[in-house]
């Protein structure tokens, strides 16, 4: 008797998984996998690095020169609109200067989504999320620039003070095909004014040599 339902429980599931055949409703054999960002997956970006012992963040696609930002406009919001999130990245460079002149000292901080590794050594690729921003001493934030570079393409620097006292804050970005130079000012947090912009589209780079030492 009880071999007779065993052999109908089979006959059972047996044409239950035909039905699901039939209707299309994948199985654990031929389910989709998903290979987005973050699936774990090769195709996603993870899945290979995480067999190294070593798992990077997503970052969003390389976008083509075309669809850049203006020459004039200092934040990408397809690189990051917002400061705290640049401030998560393990790439960081800070100088402390008083940019508002207020004799309170803030930290200009440039940084990059570029992957670290425990050693510290950044794992470059071809293009990467870059944002310089402020931050005074209650870890309050502002965004000043934000972009897709190179490796090294985007160089911060303060400038000597001005008569007010305030010092500008210039940001060089240098790409493949464009190079621009940017300046800005600090007046408190939240307060970020582009004073001066310049850039261009570039053709031809010229190689540079190393000077032989004599």
């Amino acid at each position: 008797m009880r071999g007779r339902r065993f052999v109908t429980l089979l006959a059972v599931l047996a044409l239950a998984a035909v039905t699901l055949i039939v209707l299309g409703v994948p199985t654990w054999g031929d389910a989709e996998v998903d290979d987005g960002p973050g699936s774990g997956s090769p195709a996603g970006g993870a899945g290979a690095d995480a067999l190294a012992g070593d798992i990077r963040p997503d970052r969003p696609p390389i976008r083509p020169v075309e669809a850049m930002p203006a020459l004039a406009t200092a934040i990408d919001s397809a690189s990051t609109r917002s400061a705290d999130t640049a401030a998560a990245w393990s790439y960081r460079r800070a100088a402390v200067a008083d940019l508002d002149a207020d004799a309170v000292p803030e930290r200009l901080v440039v940084a990059s989504d570029v992957f670290v590794t425990d050693d510290g050594e950044p794992q470059w690729d071809e293009l990467h999320r870059w944002a310089v921003y402020v931050e005074e001493d209650d870890g309050a934030r502002t965004l000043v620039y934000s972009a897709f570079a190179p490796p090294g393409g985007v160089s911060v620097a303060v400038a000597a003070p001005a008569e007010s006292g305030r010092r500008s804050i210039v940001v060089i970005e240098q790409g493949p095909r464009r190079g621009r130079l940017l300046l800005a000012t600090y007046g408190g947090v939240g307060r970020v004014r582009l004073v001066d912009a310049a850039g261009e589209e570039l053709d031809v780079w010229v190689e540079r040599v190393a000077e032989e030492a004599d």
